[in-house]
């Protein structure tokens, strides 16, 4: 019952952020930040901040954006200050924004999401919907990006053509249960609800979302096998970045695992972030009517072996290859989710 509420919590500051500024945030915006280096690491940390934060005046936690909008008015360099405070993980150090639980972010099933990281920083359990395709799916402008929250764009009501009662706004993910695991590692023990694995590019997983089931280890079908990282999800970046950190896509069932592009840092990464729970059997998923459903594991997800919207000659619009789920990412397939 509290996750359910939680998620209508969350509906309801993102229609609140809509009656306000007339759109819904953007998935993930933000200028070029003043940290890391120059050249593309630093363009590497453009659009770091996630519609997460952005509601976060709509979610009783004023102060938080209060202390972020007073800095951006406080540097004469136009640059953006990054959520995790320079890339700095001392405790002392972090923005009062990651040492803070956000009781709504936190879902009673994931006995762990109120423990901080090994860094201090707390975790949130909750991500936007990103849509029904991998392809190029984190970048500003990319043709893959069918979802309600993307990277740079700023969606009003009207553009869910599919209906709000048929579109899916927000679903959960499960935070990694040990933080002092090392973040980036090929130790064979991700866990499948808890980490990304590492190593497929774009065209790779686009051209065939379903490699990223055969990421399971064959020996333990809870954990994932080869590289990974494990404190992403939900754990040190609920407030920034996308596909990583604070969304999850319509492609493969809830529970399966997560496949991240690149093979170390996901700076510029998209992907499959599948939605997932400690809850039996599925996960609860908000849709933007603010109403919430309880999807099922085993819900039609159509032929996951089809190339990504997007992706080659696979329309970018038209109905989602995945079914119902994608259906359900998708805010202008021109599908239905009754079938649900």
């Amino acid at each position: 019952m509290q996750c359910t509420n939680n998620l209508k919590q969350l509906a309801l500051g993102m229609q609140n952020y809509h009656d306000t500024h007339g759109t819904f945030p953007a998935g993930r915006w933000g200028g070029v930040c003043a940290c890391c280096g120059s050249g593309d690491e630093r363009i590497g940390h453009s659009f770091v901040w996630s519609c997460s934060f952005f509601i976060t005046p709509f979610l009783e936690q004023q102060p938080l954006y209060d202390i972020f909008t007073s800095e951006i008015e406080s540097r004469s360099d136009g640059r953006w200050p990054v959520p995790w405070l320079n890339g700095n993980t001392n405790k002392t150090n972090l923005r009062p924004l990651y040492t803070t639980v956000v009781s709504c972010y936190v879902c009673p099933s994931d006995s762990t999401a109120r423990t901080p990281s090994n860094s201090g920083q707390v975790k949130a359990n909750y991500g936007f919907c990103n849509g029904d395709s991998c392809y190029y799916n984190n970048q500003p402008n990319g043709s893959g990006m069918r979802g309600m929250f993307v990277t740079k764009t700023w969606h009003t009501m009207a553009a869910c053509v599919d209906g709000t009662s048929n579109t899916a706004m927000a679903s959960e993910f499960v935070t990694h249960t040990d933080p002092a695991i090392a973040e980036v590692t090929n130790a064979n023990n991700g866990l499948v609800k808890g980490s990304f694995y590492l190593g497929h590019n774009y065209e790779t997983l686009s051209a065939n979302p379903s490699v990223c089931l055969n990421m399971r280890n064959p020996n333990d079908q809870r954990m994932l096998t080869g590289n990974y990282f494990n404190n992403w999800r939900g754990h040190t970046r609920w407030a920034g970045r996308l596909t990583d950190g604070c969304s999850f896509t319509t492609i493969l069932p809830p529970n399966s695992p997560s496949c991240l592009v690149g093979s170390v840092s996901p700076y510029y990464s998209g992907g499959i972030a599948s939605a997932a729970s400690n809850h039996s059997g599925g996960v609860n998923v908000c849709m933007c009517d603010g109403s919430v459903r309880f999807v099922s594991d085993t819900i039609d997800c159509g032929n996951t072996s089809s190339p990504a919207p997007g992706y080659g000659n696979a329309s970018s619009i038209g109905a989602s290859p995945y079914g119902v789920w994608g259906a359900m990412g998708s805010r202008a397939g021109g599908e239905t989710t009754a079938s649900m």
